[in-house]
């Protein structure tokens, strides 16, 4: 079962997925697992089907993202379809898609 937090976050960063056209966002870490502290930030990977270089894909994201999660932003990873999103990773062991 997702926490309140992580709900409420998902609820928040919802519209900027859906503009972005992003097809997945995972989120891993100590929110993920449900050990989240006051001091825990988002770590997020994001799947989004686009023809933007890395840094500007990293630009769309980070500053709406860090905004409107209100929390910081530790990690946030992007990948393209088909670029290692979909391998088995330690970050997907414990992510919530």
């Amino acid at each position: 079962m997702l926490s309140k937090q992580l709900k409420d976050i998902a609820r928040r960063l919802r519209p900027i997925f859906e503009q972005l056209l992003v097809q997945r966002a995972i989120v891993f870490g100590s929110l993920a697992r449900g050990e989240a502290t006051r001091r825990s930030d988002l770590d997020l990977i994001v799947v989004m089907d686009t023809d933007k270089r890395f840094l500007d894909r990293y630009d769309d994201l980070l500053l709406p993202v860090a905004r409107n999660s209100r929390t910081r932003c530790g990690f946030v990873d992007l990948h393209t379809p088909g670029a290692g999103a979909d391998r088995p990773s330690p970050f997907h062991r414990d992510g919530i898609a």
